[in-house]
C-alpha cells in the first residue's frame, strides 16, 4: 500500500508536545538475530514492535548498529533494522558497493517472507536505503530519507564536521591509527561519555527533560557498542562509500519519497537534503524548524513507524 500523501502530510504538520514526540516508550522488546546470505556470510538483525506485513527497514547511521532503529523504545509498527557489513553481526562484503548491499538486503527480505516495506535511512544510512529502494523496486511503498548524507560530491565540498568524512578516509595517520582503535576508544568510558556530551549537547533544547536526554545518550552509546564490537570495518568501509561516486542508479527510482531535515542540522548541512529533492523525481522535502540532526531522525522515525501501523490496520 502506497503512503497516501495527503496523510503523510498532516502527519508531519501536526504539533505535538515534547512529551508526546519523544515519548520513549520503555525498552524496545526485540529480537536479535542472523540471515545466512547467499555467499554464506552472516547479515546481522533486529526485529520489533508488533507483526505487520509492510515493516519498516531501518538503516542506521555511521558508527551505528541494528539497536539504533529502537532508542526511541518500542516502536508502535513492525521494525527491521540490519547492522551493514562490517558492522556488529555483520560479515564484511567484499567489493564493498551500495549496490551489493542492497543486494544483502534484498536476500535476507527474501529469507524473511517480506514482500512489502517501508524503507528508513537517517544520517548515513540514507544512501544505503535509497540503494535498497532502487533495488527493490515495487516492492518500497515509501522511502524516507532523514538528516542524509547525500553524494560524494557534496561530502567533499562540505565543511566540518562533513568534512572529517574525507579526512578520515584519506589521510593515513588517520584511516590507520585512529579508525582501528574506535573499538578501545568506545569501551573507555571517560571517551564515550565526552562523546555522547558533544553528540547530544544540542539536541537538549528540544527535548522533553534532562533525562531524556540523558536516556537518548544512553541508548546511542550502547548502539554504537553493539556497531562496533566486531571491528573498525563498517565504519573503513563507510568512510570509503561515502566518499566515493555511487554505483546507485537513483533515476530509477520508482516509489515516493519524502525527505526530512532538521533546520539546526549542525552534522549534515541542509543542502545535502536540496540535493536529494533536486536528483530524486517526485521528492517532497519537509523541513523541521527547531529540531537538530539526532532529535530529526528520532522524531521522524516515531512518526513513520505509527504512520504505518495506522495505515495497515485501516486497510
Amino acid at each position: 500500500m502506497k503512503l497516501p500523501s495527503r496523510v503523510t502530510d498532516r502527519l508531519f504538520k501536526r504539533r505535538l508536545p515534547a512529551d508526546q514526540q519523544f515519548p520513549f516508550r520503555g525498552t524496545a522488546q526485540i529480537t536479535q538475530t542472523t540471515v545466512r546470505l547467499p555467499d554464506g556470510r552472516r547479515m546481522g538483525i533486529a526485529r520489533g514492535g508488533p507483526a505487520a506485513e509492510q515493516p519498516v527497514i531501518y538503516f542506521h547511521g555511521i558508527l551505528g548498529s541494528r539497536l539504533e532503529a529502537f532508542i526511541g523504545g518500542e516502536p508502535h509498527h513492525h521494525v527491521i533494522a540490519f547492522d551493514r557489513p562490517g558492522y556488529g553481526m555483520s560479515d564484511p562484503l567484499p567489493r564493498p558497493s551500495f549496490d551489493r548491499f542492497a543486494g544483502d538486503v534484498e536476500a535476507a527480505l527474501d529469507q524473511l517472507g517480506i514482500e512489502r516495506c517501508v524503507v528508513f535511512g537517517g544520517s548515513a544510512g540514507a544512501p544505503y536505503a535509497l540503494a535498497t529502494a532502487v533495488r527493490l523496486g515495487n516492492r518500497v511503498a515509501e522511502l524516507f530519507l532523514v538528516g542524509g548524507v547525500a553524494h560524494a560530491s557534496m561530502v567533499r565540498s562540505a565543511g566540518v564536521p562533513m568534512r572529517w568524512l574525507v579526512d578520515f578516509a584519506e589521510k593515513e595517520v588517520l584511516r590507520e591509527r585512529i579508525v582501528p582503535g574506535l573499538r578501545d576508544l568506545l569501551n573507555n568510558p571517560v571517551v564515550t561519555n565526552a562523546w555522547l556530551r558533544m553528540s547530544v549537547a544540542s539536541e537538549g533544547d528540544v527535548m522533553p527533560s534532562a533525562a531524556a536526554t540523558q536516556l537518548l545518550a544512553k541508548r546511542l552509546s550502547q548502539s554504537w557498542g553493539a556497531g562496533i564490537a566486531a571491528g573498525e570495518e563498517g565504519v573503513q568501509t563507510d568512510l570509503k562509500l561515502l566518499t566515493t561516486p555511487w554505483d546507485i542508479d537513483h533515476e530509477a527510482l520508482r516509489c515516493p519519497v519524502r525527505i526530512v531535515h532538521g533546520g539546526n542540522d549542525g552534522v549534515v548541512p541542509l543542502s545535502h537534503a536540496r540535493w536529494y529533492v533536486r536528483h530524486l523525481h517526485g521528492a517532497r522535502l519537509k523541513i523541521l524548524p527547531r529540531h537538530h540532526h539526532v532529535t530529526s531522525i528520532l522524531i521522524t522515525a516515531h512518526k513513520v513507524m505509527a504512520l504505518a501501523h495506522w495505515l495497515e490496520h485501516r486497510s
